[in-house]
């Protein structure tokens, strides 16, 4: 979590004075400043309130009361959590920025308040209009590519936003991060961060031109990571979905293989599922159930491997164990209509006509459903509609990072 920004009484040239304070009134209300100043440092933040709020009654001018106050309100605010703050923060920044358009120090301000909110968007407004007014350059440039990767992640897992956002979003990201990682400007800690945000935004990268089926794309980025770390077995593990979406089943099963060769983490077992549906697929049952078992061994609550293993059974002509895993599917997933119609097809193999009655006729009125949402959501943002189940990315996880920490 990044820290809000603690003191940065160097970066005033001196105290901002109206002209209407008399010269003994100039000195109380920086002295006041200088005694909130001290408490701030403390972390006294409900004292220094107390003492910036009395120095910006007799100065309303300088722009260094707002902006402590501000500060005090994030600290606190990020300890308690307390709702109640947020409105206080927002009325003492809009006022630092009424009196000192140009003062980077409440810009950068906004983009740790809105980081900590997860709005990400004004979070890298925020630290990008510091970067231009030359505030705290450095660590300004990290959170501008910080900001953007967690923008990136944020609109990639929501399936209203067009592709081509988080694709732009990321590419940034990639931009800013590629420079970051080796700038000797910053310390090696900070050059090893960078990088493994550079490499995470790449990853992310090769799932969503996935997504949006530029294949090519997605495997020319892939190239460079594996390039990179030929043992990484993530990347194997990515390269066969990616040949696998392409109906390259040879060349994706090899890649899946590898990437049980290179593991060695043993609660990572996914390459296990694809390899189980590749085998089932081609007819060789026992090889996908040996496969299935050993996924399943790790994750036997898994949605999507539920789904697949129904449909393996499906394959095998097992229409009893087919009921049983659809039935198994729909506890951990009720409303997933996939499993639905599956159960109720089933059924019927089995001669339950009344209750595959009652799963088909349920599959129909909740896909009914869906398609009415999908075109309400089409009227209001504008888009497409695109009928037909989610289906979640099939990607395997990145690493997460922390932030670049903002200085004490």
């Amino acid at each position: 979590m990044l820290r809000a920004i603690l003191v940065f009484s160097l970066m005033f040239a001196g105290p901002v004075l109206a002209q209407e304070l008399t010269p003994e009134q100039a000195r109380e209300a920086e002295a006041l400043m200088a005694k909130g100043v001290g408490l701030f440092d403390r972390q006294d933040y409900p004292e220094a309130i107390r003492v910036f709020l009395e120095a910006r009654e007799m100065n309303p001018f300088d722009v260094r009361a707002p902006f402590y106050l501000a500060q005090c309100e994030v600290n606190l605010w990020m300890g308690d959590q307390d709702e109640a703050r947020a409105p206080r923060i927002e009325e003492y920044l809009e006022e630092a920025r009424r009196i000192d358009e140009q003062f980077g120090g409440t810009y950068y301000l906004i983009g740790v308040f809105a980081l900590q909110l997860r709005d990400y968007r004004r979070a890298l407004d925020g630290f990008l209009a510091a970067l231009e007014r030359g505030f705290q350059v450095r660590t300004a440039r990290g959170n501008v590519a910080w900001c953007l990767f967690l923008w990136g992640v944020s609109l990639a897992g929501d399936r209203n936003t067009p592709i081509d956002l988080p694709i732009r979003v990321f590419d940034d990201a990639r931009t800013r991060l590629e420079a970051l990682k080796d700038d000797l400007r910053y310390s090696q800690a900070e050059r090893e961060q960078f990088r493994g945000l550079w490499m995470s935004s790449m990853v992310n990268l090769v799932a969503m031109h996935q997504k949006a089926g530029n294949a090519p794309r997605a495997l020319e980025i892939l190239g460079i990571l594996m390039k990179l770390e030929p043992d990484n077995p993530l990347h194997h593990y990515n390269l066969g979905l990616l040949q696998g979406s392409q109906q390259k089943s040879e060349e994706a099963l090899a890649a899946y293989e590898r990437a049980l060769e290179l593991n060695r983490d043993p609660e990572w077992v996914e390459p296990h599922l694809r390899i189980a549906c590749i085998h089932s697929l081609d007819g060789k049952f026992d090889r996908a159930e040996h496969h299935f078992d050993l996924f399943f061994a790790k994750h036997p609550d898994h949605v999507e491997g539920c789904f697949r293993l129904a449909e393996h059974y499906v394959r095998k002509d097992d229409p009893e164990r087919v009921e049983a895993t659809y039935r198994r599917c729909l506890e951990l997933d009720p409303l997933d209509l996939r499993k639905m119609y599956g159960l109720g097809r089933a059924l019927i193999r089995l001669g339950q006509d009344e209750e595959a009655e009652m799963w088909l006729g349920l599959y129909a009125a909740l896909e009914a459903l869906q398609k009415e949402y999908e075109v309400a959501e089409a009227a209001r943002t504008g888009r497409i509609p695109e009928f037909g189940t989610h289906v979640p990315s099939e990607f395997g996880p990145t690493k997460p990072y922390q932030p670049v920490e903002t200085p004490k």
